[in-house]
């Protein structure tokens, strides 16, 4: 196993993890600012990309959001997403970012359970944010203060 940058050639490999983005949004995330990163396994002489995780540094405000991280469903609950999220923690911290911030559905408990286990704070709601079957979902935002040293699960 190992977690590497993301490239432009791992798009249509990350789109099929997460099909709520589709190609064009994973393009755009090649921009100034964006970085990411995927988990592979390996298999022989073949890999898999299993997992990645896309943020964004505001640097001049010392924040970052987590824009993007997905485990394909075979290997989730292994611990492959914190080891994403520790990656993205590490290079934040080496950037001076002091905050990461998350946005998740209301509907999305295991992405907030995750987030709570690394320490996250709700901080906010978002009423209405994301389209559903239903109409809207709220979104609540999320924090993870990077400055402690004790910041992993």
């Amino acid at each position: 196993m190992r977690i590497r940058l993301l490239t432009r050639a791992d798009i249509s490999a990350v789109s099929q993890i997460d099909n709520a983005w589709d190609k064009t949004v994973f393009a755009d995330c090649f921009s100034v600012d964006y970085y990411g990163w995927v988990l592979e396994l390996n298999w022989g002489v073949n890999t898999e990309i299993v997992g990645f995780i896309i943020i964004l540094l505001h640097a001049s405000i010392h924040e970052a959001q987590l824009m993007n991280i997905a485990i394909h469903p075979d290997y989730q609950r292994r611990g492959l997403a914190s080891r994403l999220l520790q990656q993205a923690i590490d290079f934040a911290k080496a950037k001076q970012i002091k905050q990461l911030l998350l946005e998740v559905r209301v509907s999305n408990s295991a992405a907030i359970e995750f987030y709570k286990k690394w320490g996250g704070k709700q901080i906010a709601v978002r009423e209405g944010y994301y389209p559903s079957a239903q109409g809207r979902e709220d979104a609540l935002i999320f924090s993870l203060f990077l400055e402690k040293p004790d910041c992993q699960p």
